[in-house]
C-alpha cells in the first residue's frame, strides 16, 4: 500500500502530506482461484460532511460523494451500506441514498461496524457469548451468512437484469456487424482498393440523384440526418431570398398603412442564415443585415426630379430612371451574396454529412475530404463570381460590403 500511495500521489504512508487525498482514480486488484467468487468489490470511501484542516477539504467532500453515487445509481451494483452499530441509522447519509435509489430494497444490504474496542477473538464466539449480539438470528451475522445472503442477493440480480444485458450485447453486435460490413471487402490490392472507392462514389451519386429530387423515401440517410434533404433545404432559402427582396431589397418605400410593411420597417433583417464555416471563411460573405426601407419615396422622387430637370417639355429626361434604378438597388448585392453564401454552406454542410454518413473509416472519409476540398472550393467561387457578375449585368455595381 505504501507503494499504492507513492504511484498514485496520495497522502498516507509512503506519500507526501501536501498531497491528495482523494483521486477518481481506481486501484483494481484481481484475485483469482477456483475456491473464489465470481464477482467484483468496489470498496469506495465513506461520505463524510466536515472537513479535517491539512487533510480534506470541501472538493473532496463533493470528489466522495460523487464517486460513491456513480456506483450506487448503477442498477446492477448491489450496495452493501456500513454504518456504526452505535448511531442513530436516521442519520446516516448512506441509507438515504441506498433509499433513493432502491426504494424498494432489492440489491440494498445494511451491515453494522461494531466498536474495534470490543472483545472479539473470533467472530463466531463473539455472536455466539457477547450479549446482546448473541440474541440475533444466527443466518443474519458474521461473514459466513453475509457471504450466503451476497450470493442470494447476485444471483437474483442476475437472473433480473440478464435479459437486458442480452440485449444490449445484442444490440452492439448489430451495430458492430453493420460497421464491419460497411467497411467492405479487403482492399489488399490497387484493383480492390478502385473498386471500393468506385462504390463508394455510386453510393454516393444515388443518394444525391434521390436528394435533388427530393426522394426522401428511398434512402434511411434522410431520415436520420436532415442536411441531405437539400433540395427542401435551398428551396426554403429561396423563400427567404424571394421575402428579403420584396420587403427589404429596395432603399425608399412608400407611405403605407399596411401592418405588414409597418411591421417590416421596425425591424432589421441579416442577409444569412447559417452560421460561417471555417473552410469557406475566403468565399462567404460575413455576416451582416438589413435596414429597413426609408418612407417617403414620392417626396424623394419629386425631388429627385426637380433636381434633374433639362429642357424636355411634359415629361422628364431619359437619365433619371437609371439614377432611381441604381438608388433604389442599393441592397440589392448584400441580398445575393447573402444567399449564394448560404448555398454554398449548405452544399458545404451536404457534402460533408454525406461523406460522413457512407465513409464508415475516418481516415478514408478525411482523404476524401481532402482531395476534395480544392475543387469544391473553386466551384463555390466561380458561384459567387456569377452572382456578381449578374449584378454588374444590370449596371448594380457592387458596394463596399462585397468582400
Amino acid at each position: 500500500m505504501k507503494e499504492v500511495y507513492e504511484v498514485m500521489e496520495l497522502s498516507g504512508p509512503g506519500g507526501k502530506s501536501d498531497e491528495k487525498t482523494f483521486l477518481n482514480d481506481v486501484l483494481q486488484l484481481e484475485i483469482s482461484g477456483p475456491d473464489e467468487d465470481h464477482l467484483s468489490v468496489i470498496d469506495v470511501p465513506g461520505i463524510f460532511k466536515n472537513t479535517t484542516e491539512g487533510v480534506t477539504t470541501k472538493n473532496d467532500i463533493e470528489t466522495v460523494r460523487d464517486m460513491v453515487y456513480s456506483y450506487m445509481r448503477n442498477p446492477r451494483s448491489i450496495m452493501l451500506t456500513v454504518v456504526p452499530a452505535n448511531v442513530d441509522i436516521a442519520t446516516q447519509e448512506i441509507v438515504e441514498m441506498a433509499r433513493e435509489l432502491d426504494q424498494d430494497g432489492e440489491r440494498t444490504l445494511g451491515q453494522d461496524l461494531l466498536d474495534q474496542n470490543t472483545d472479539r477473538q473470533s467472530e463466531t464466539r463473539f455472536f455466539r457469548d457477547v450479549s446482546p449480539w448473541n440474541t440475533l438470528e444466527k443466518e443474519r451475522v458474521g461473514i459466513s451468512a453475509l457471504r450466503t445472503r451476497l450470493q442470494e442477493v447476485i444471483t437474483t440480480r442476475i437472473r433480473h437484469e440478464f435479459p437486458k444485458v442480452k440485449a444490449e450485447i445484442s444490440k452492439r453486435l448489430q451495430v458492430s456487424r453493420r460497421m464491419l460490413q460497411a467497411l467492405g471487402t479487403e482492399r489488399d490490392t490497387p484493383e480492390k482498393q478502385r473498386a471500393f472507392l468506385v462504390g463508394l462514389a455510386t453510393q454516393y451519386e444515388r443518394v444525391t440523384s434521390h436528394a435533388m429530387s427530393a426522394n426522401y423515401g428511398a434512402d434511411d440517410l434522410f431520415d436520420k440526418h436532415k442536411e441531405l434533404r437539400i433540395a427542401t433545404i435551398v428551396a426554403q432559402r429561396n423563400d427567404v431570398f424571394s421575402s428579403n427582396m420584396e420587403f427589404w431589397g429596395h432603399e425608399r418605400d412608400a407611405d403605407s398603412d399596411d401592418e405588414i410593411f409597418d411591421d417590416k420597417r421596425k425591424k432589421k433583417v441579416n442577409i444569412r442564415t447559417t452560421t460561417d464555416k471555417d473552410d469557406l471563411e475566403d468565399i462567404i460573405q460575413p455576416q451582416e443585415y438589413l435596414l429597413s426601407p426609408s418612407l417617403g419615396i414620392t417626396y424623394w422622387l419629386k425631388t429627385l426630379y426637380q433636381d434633374s430637370r433639362g429642357f424636355e417639355l411634359g415629361t422628364f429626361a431619359s437619365t433619371l430612371l437609371p439614377a432611381i434604378m441604381k438608388e433604389q438597388s442599393k441592397k440589392w448585392d448584400l441580398v445575393a451574396l447573402g444567399y449564394i453564401s448560404d448555398i454554398m454552406v449548405m452544399t458545404h454542410s451536404y457534402v460533408l454529412c454525406l461523406l460522413e454518413a457512407i465513409c464508415v473509416d475516418e481516415r478514408i472519409k478525411s482523404g476524401l475530404v481532402s482531395v476534395l476540398m480544392d475543387g469544391l472550393l473553386d466551384r463555390y467561387r466561380k458561384a459567387r463570381d456569377q452572382v456578381v457578375f449578374l449584378l454588374n449585368i444590370e449596371e448594380i455595381k457592387p458596394s463596399s460590403h462585397i468582400k
